[in-house]
């Protein structure tokens, strides 16, 4: 009998294809972040928004399983991007 593989938390979504790329995506942008300003407001919202799945260790480095963050929580930071990235171009 072959092992039954556990769901992700956002296993209920009606489009889990999709929601694995907006993962990887979101990963990619976080991953890629060269401002402290958007790296601060992407951690606090990790931590205002899903804290269980954020671990910071004694050197205050923050580490986190994307695919253990809340669907919510994938909506909520990229609207974070989408926003940061709209004022900065608007600064211009």
């Amino acid at each position: 009998m072959e092992e039954e593989e556990e769901p992700r938390p956002w296993s209920e979504a009606s489009s889990p294809l999709r929601l694995d790329s907006r993962l990887r995506k979101l990963m990619d942008q976080l991953n890629d972040i060269r401002d402290s300003e958007l790296l601060y407001l992407c951690a606090d919202t990790l931590i205002e928004y899903d804290a269980s799945v954020v671990n910071i260790d004694k050197h205050g480095r923050m580490d986190f399983d994307l695919c253990q963050v809340k669907i919510e929580t994938v909506g909520i930071l990229e609207q974070v991007f989408s926003t940061f990235y709209n004022n900065t171009s608007s600064k211009r």
